[in-house]
């Protein structure tokens, strides 16, 4: 990259080992670039990168061959196709953007070729300049209009979420352990206690099973932890009495060999051919 565009002023990153290792810190402090580091599974915060590799894991597997030996060869024609397609962010092509001109295609060679010419290298540059000028002014207009109206339409769902210290959450983990369906494993896991409010959208958490984990999460993957235990106990005792009521109202409880016992405790068992109906069995065990 640097050998290519030059030293940037800042760049973005995930916290994957390779961005977070000593050798690419030291070498972005040796060379002053602002190094930014993302939130973990927040890929919102990188959207632009993260959709194009999107578009490019696509635009490769339309003419991979089965065993996938051949991406090297074929990543720069995907490449070149995104620089010179219409964005329409960008309201042009980046290759445009880049040379001050449109990329010379094959087909160019069969259609009259209308490329302006100059007499010297001075009218070149003066007039690349002008274009490169006209180009990003353009650019920068049309960029702000599309960006307030992403806004607008993520300010429609978007709402304040804030937690406190030592408030328990529960944090959304979309990677599973390797081995384990992600079709069949909770989203979320929990529960974890808050230790820091970093800042308006990030929170440093801190595992209760193992109080030396702590590692930092955005506000959009917490959900706050509630104790279901006493609301399911409570939950379980009401249905097994309307079970029992509807039983009792179908006259089946009496064939069970309930009688008219009102003051029992209903106990979930093996459903019979009578009560399968409901999907579950009870009996009633008297106090």
């Amino acid at each position: 990259m640097i050998a290519r565009h030059g030293c940037p002023d800042s760049i973005v990153t995930d916290p994957g080992s390779q961005f977070t290792s000593r050798v690419f810190t030291d070498l972005c402090t040796r060379f002053n670039i602002d190094k930014m580091e993302a939130t973990a599974y927040h890929k919102q915060t990188n959207g632009k990168v993260e959709k194009f590799i999107h578009f490019l894991k696509r635009s490769m597997a339309t003419i991979l061959v089965k065993n996938q030996s051949n991406w090297a060869k074929i990543i720069s024609r995907c490449l070149f196709v995104y620089r010179v397609s219409l964005n329409k962010t960008l309201d042009e092509t980046p290759f445009y953007l880049i040379y001050g001109r449109d990329a010379i295609l094959p087909q160019d060679f069969v259609i009259e070729n209308n490329a302006k010419s100059y007499q010297n290298l001075h009218d070149y540059v003066h007039d690349l300049i002008n274009k490169l000028r006209e180009a990003y002014t353009k650019l920068n207009q049309h960029k702000y209009e599309y960006q307030m109206k992403y806004k607008s339409y993520y300010d429609k769902k978007q709402k304040d979420i804030t937690y406190e210290i030592d408030d328990k959450v529960m944090v959304y983990f979309p990677v599973p352990k390797v081995g384990l369906s992600y079709k069949w494993v909770p989203k979320y896991d929990g529960p974890f206690k808050g230790v820091a409010k970093i800042d308006q959208l990030n929170y440093r958490i801190q595992d209760l099973k193992n109080e030396k984990r702590t590692f930092v999460v955005h506000v959009q993957r917490m959900l706050k932890w509630q104790d279901k235990t006493q609301e399911s106990i409570s939950m379980i005792d009401e249905s097994e009495n309307i079970g029992y009521r509807l039983m009792k109202a179908k006259g089946w409880h009496e064939s069970l060999g309930l009688g008219k016992h009102s003051d029992g405790i209903i106990e979930p068992i093996q459903a019979s051919m009578k009560n399968n109906r409901l999907g579950v069995g009870y009996h009633l065990k008297t106090t």
